[in-house]
């Protein structure tokens, strides 16, 4: 129920993309710590490994979001690196 109504109140901010990765990627988490919780059964480094990968995603996501409005936030406006043909 909760998770249903946080996806539908991020779908209102973001695009579907970024949200279902981040939704998916919640899952596999949850799905570990569930395993190690109720079954008292640690994954293997395989399952680890992809749950860093996965991980890893999201975070590089979230920067790429993040540095994108950060100079909006600060009032400053990143300027293209133009290269002058006429000094060439």
């Amino acid at each position: 129920m909760v998770q249903v109504t946080l996806g539908t109140l991020a779908l209102r901010f973001e695009k579907a993309g970024p949200v279902s990765i981040v939704d998916r990627s919640s899952a596999i988490f949850i799905a570990i710590v569930s395993q190690i919780i109720f079954f008292k059964e640690i994954p293997n480094t395989l399952a680890i490994g992809g749950l860093a990968l996965v991980t890893l995603a999201v975070l590089v996501q979230g920067a790429k979001k993040l540095d994108l409005k950060l100079p909006k936030l600060l009032g400053k406006e990143k300027k293209a690196n133009k290269i002058e043909l006429s000094k060439v």
